[in-house]
């Protein structure tokens, strides 16, 4: 967790890291990297109630952003 607050942040590709049981689970900038931006969205909803997701809109598809969120 990030000391003092009840935050754990977890780094690795979103694929391949379990997401905890928590009350909210925050995505920022994920979803257009990630191969399957719906089974991202599906393992969130299984571990919390509360999803937010922030990704800039508008961002060309390229070797890195492999969606265009819209």
């Amino acid at each position: 967790s990030i000391q003092g607050t009840p935050i754990t942040y977890i780094a690795g590709r979103a694929e391949d890291v379990e997401f905890p049981v928590a009350d909210e689970v925050w995505l920022f900038n994920v979803l257009s990297y990630t191969e399957d931006p719906t089974a991202i969205v599906e393992k969130a909803k299984r571990t919390a109630s509360i999803i937010r997701y922030f990704e800039p809109v508008g961002t060309p598809i390229d070797t890195y952003h492999l969606h265009k969120m819209t």
